[in-house]
């Protein structure tokens, strides 16, 4: 049974199509938003979210699996960060980051490691920064370093050198927002060239 609320979008949206001038944008537009309400009911019952009182491992094991259609609610992730113990956590986000290909999980695996402030994966996340040249993923990774502050500065201060400039403006944003004594010493020592 698909949620009340996606069954009776899709079902006005291809009922109000009917009634649009054929082969009008209203009526492909209509078309669309019913097809996608029907998608979203299709994609809820095929991989439903577990609940919110699921234990933690439960809920990690969802969002560290690939759903390409299902997005991952931000309030899972720290719903999870908030119950899971944090040795057996960072094991498994470790584990899922240094995993190869890249896929969602790893953006996640980064998104959970920032929130707990996880120095120690600093080292782990700057290698994943180097191999993706996705700016979504540099993205996460800005966001997980600033999380977890200064600690992360001094791992990043090899991206100073780095050839590829995405990596450079990625540590200079970090270090300019959690300044340490060493990166910003590290930063005067190349400003010609980073200038």
């Amino acid at each position: 049974e698909m949620e009340p609320f996606l069954r009776h979008m899709a079902l006005s949206a291809l009922g109000g199509e009917k009634r649009c001038k054929p082969n009008s944008d209203e009526a492909y537009a209509l078309t669309a938003l019913g097809l996608c309400g029907f998608l979203s009911g299709l994609i809820e019952r095929a991989v439903p979210a577990p609940a919110s009182d699921a234990p933690w491992d439960e809920r990690l094991e969802f969002v560290l699996t690939d759903h390409f259609l299902k997005p991952v609610e931000f309030h899972l992730l720290e719903s999870i960060v908030r119950d899971a113990p944090r040795d057996a956590l960072m094991a498994k986000l470790t584990e899922s980051l240094e995993a190869s290909p890249v896929s969602w999980k790893t953006y996640q695996a980064m998104e959970m490691l920032g929130l707990l402030g996880a120095s120690e994966s600093v080292d782990a996340m700057v290698r994943v920064a180097q191999r993706v040249k996705d700016p979504a993923l540099l993205e996460v990774a800005e966001r997980a370093f600033k999380r977890i502050g200064w600690r992360s500065t001094g791992p990043l201060i090899p991206l100073l050198d780095a050839s590829a400039s995405h990596e450079r403006a990625l540590a200079l944003r970090v270090i300019s927002e959690h300044p340490s004594r060493r990166a910003v010493d590290a930063i005067l020592e190349r400003f010609p060239k980073l200038f």
